[in-house]
């Protein structure tokens, strides 16, 4: 865009200081930051200043250049972003350096100082689920042993009779069959979830991710208050135990006095058949919830990351007198190879110093009409300089608004015509930079005639212009100067 190929600063800023995270960016810029929006769905581009007043909108088939102060920090922002599909990664490179002539602080960029250019990562490139969701119970069964529960009675070597066992399992069967329910329900929940999470990769290619994942946590939330939170998915867990801890208990006993042969019926009994059955059900799903855990604490992990990275930020420190080129990077996530990537790109968008009010230093030359000379050389007063004029050396101050760079406001001192500097007023027009055609007023020290004298008086005695006295007084200018 700029004719001049971008400069990677990534391996410039390895230092620890020049890293900015995704942290809030008060704790990490001294001014209030302009924020710039990229929309994930509608890939429109929006800047808006330190107050949240939008300054410029860019539709998606323009590549946005935006102008920001030189001495404020970005915030790039990404909403809409769908973590489950796309890993997004900041990059800043140095396109060219420009003169900033800013009249706030000047020389504050003459130095190198550092600013940021690294590359920020977010979204699927960061830390892997299992490296940051500690598993408690994993490598280990969350089997609660029934033959635990069964010594707890310390009636091992009773009886149990076909009476006693059917009015047992009348007292039992509905809460262990609810308690089996719930523990199969929490099994299947993860392949279930990651289905469903596919389906909601897809849709927030066009449509907010946030509010289809907040469905999905609800969901969960029916099967069991809670359970969207992954880590207290275990504490849950052992709460519906706790609920069926009795019921368990009785279970196991009958069983355990059925596979020591103190049950006085018979093996071929339907209550039998029904307590081996129910009892095979809780086991077969303890077990697989024991083995499904992990994988369900690690997606109902996945889909909060989603939630809370739905909008992503990068804070970038003031760029200084450089254009930049930023590039925004979709990979694609391992994550769901099945749904149709919309998105996978690389978005380029610029940033360039921006300044309200730009000073330039200038020398150059002024035409001007010269200062009064008064003699009297036939006893009558006439201005000796009236039609000469003068070129006088000057300093000059040139000011202009960003809007209009080529017409500016203008003050300056120069050398007089005597021992009294010129002072100079006015305004400036920039032809070819750093060329400047300047004009207007220039205030020179003349001498006065005393009161009640005007040319073309008659006076007794030579004028002696050394001895009037002297004041400013103005006249017009033209001149032309060459900026730094």
């Amino acid at each position: 865009m700029f004719g001049i190929a971008a400069i990677s600063t990534r391996a410039v800023f390895a230092q620890e200081s020049d890293i900015v995270s995704t942290l809030p960016v008060d704790l990490v810029a001294s001014k209030a930051p302009y924020t710039l929006t990229f929309d994930h769905i509608s890939r429109t581009s929006t800047l808006q200043d330190q107050t949240g007043e939008i300054l410029e909108t860019w539709p998606t088939d323009v590549v946005p250049v935006a102008s920001l102060p030189a001495d404020r920090p970005l915030l790039f922002v990404v909403t809409y972003a769908n973590t489950l599909l796309y890993s997004y990664t900041l990059s800043a490179d140095v396109v060219r350096t420009v003169d900033l002539h800013s009249c706030s602080s000047p020389g504050m960029f003459s130095d190198s100082q550092g600013f940021l250019e690294t590359i920020l990562t977010a979204g699927g490139s960061g830390m892997g689920l299992m490296d940051v969701l500690p598993m408690a119970l994993s490598g280990t069964s969350i089997r609660f042993e029934l033959d635990e529960l069964s010594s707890r009675s310390g009636d091992d070597d009773k009886e149990v009779s076909p009476l006693t066992l059917r009015r047992t399992l009348d007292n039992i069967e509905s809460a262990v069959t609810e308690y089996a329910g719930d523990m199969e329900t929490i099994a299947t929940l993860p392949e279930r979830l990651r289905a469903r999470l596919a389906g909601v990769a897809a849709r927030a290619e066009i449509e907010p991710i946030d509010p289809l994942l907040e469905a999905v946590q609800s969901s969960v939330e029916r099967v069991l208050p809670g359970l969207s939170n992954p880590v207290a998915v275990p504490a849950l867990i052992s709460e519906l135990h706790e609920q069926a801890s009795a019921q368990l208990t009785s279970l196991e006993f009958m069983h355990s006095a059925v596979e020591n042969h103190l049950y006085t019926g018979s093996a071929d009994d339907a209550a039998v058949s029904t307590l081996e059955s129910l009892r095979s059900r809780v086991v077969t799903a303890q077990d697989s919830v024991s083995s499904a855990l992990p994988r369900l604490q690690s997606i109902l992990h996945e889909i909060q990351n989603a939630r809370d990275r739905s909008e992503i930020r990068f804070v970038i420190n003031p760029s200084g007198p450089t254009v930049r080129q930023l590039g925004l990077s979709l990979d694609a996530t391992e994550s769901y190879a099945d749904v149709m990537r919309l998105r996978t790109s690389t978005v380029r968008l610029y940033t360039r110093p921006g300044v309200r009010l730009t000073c330039r230093l200038a020398f150059g030359v002024a035409r001007m009409d010269k200062p009064s000379r008064y003699e009297s050389p036939d006893g009558e007063i006439i201005n000796s300089a009236a039609n000469e004029t003068r070129v006088g050396a000057g300093l000059f101050l040139n000011v202009s608004h960003a809007s209009i760079p080529l017409v500016g406001a203008l003050l300056g001192i120069g050398l007089g015509d005597g021992s009294s500097p010129d002072l100079y007023a006015g305004g400036s027009l920039r032809l070819l930079d750093p060329i400047f055609v300047n004009f207007g007023a220039v205030w020179q020290r003349k001498p006065r005639l005393n009161n009640g004298l005007g040319i073309g008086d008659a006076v007794p005695d030579p004028i002696d212009n050394g001895a009037l006295k002297t004041r400013y007084s103005p006249d017009l200018f033209i001149g032309i100067s060459l900026a730094r």
